[in-house]
């Protein structure tokens, strides 16, 4: 399949058995590989079960994993107290940038603030100016 493809080439001058027989050796190497690592033997006869019940479903008494640690969270509002620092003479930017904590962007979040679209977009781009100055501090020190 793969010499079809063209994925796997012929050189020329190449005899066709010792072709024919690689080509084979690889797919027969390819099927054993999917026999022993396969999730369950071919030919194997599965019966359907009876349906669960919504309610047999559900996971019990399984507690969420924390993944943010207490570094992530301190740093996590130190970033966030300086934005606002950033952002306390630009209202309109302000207003984009809770818009956009709350997943709202674009057409969206122009019609939540009743902003038309060059609003919008001047204030958008004060907020990215605002967000890349405070960027490069932290990249800078």
């Amino acid at each position: 399949m793969k010499l079809l493809s063209g994925e796997r080439i012929w050189r020329r001058g190449f005899n066709a058995v010792p072709a024919i027989a690689s080509v084979l050796d690889s797919m027969a190497s390819n099927y054993r590989k999917r026999e022993t690592n396969g999730p369950m033997k071919a030919g194997t006869i599965v019966a359907p079960s009876e349906t669960m019940e919504e309610t047999d479903l559900l996971v019990c008494n399984v507690q969420p994993v924390e993944t943010v640690t207490p570094e992530d969270a301190a740093y996590d509002a130190q970033q966030l107290k300086k934005l606002e620092a950033l952002l306390a003479d630009d209202e309109d930017a302000t207003l984009v940038a809770w818009e956009w904590a709350m997943g709202r962007r674009g057409k969206e979040a122009i019609d939540a603030l009743g902003m038309n679209e060059n609003q919008y977009e001047a204030a958008r781009k004060r907020l990215l100016r605002k967000i890349e100055t405070m960027e490069d501090e932290r990249r800078n020190g």
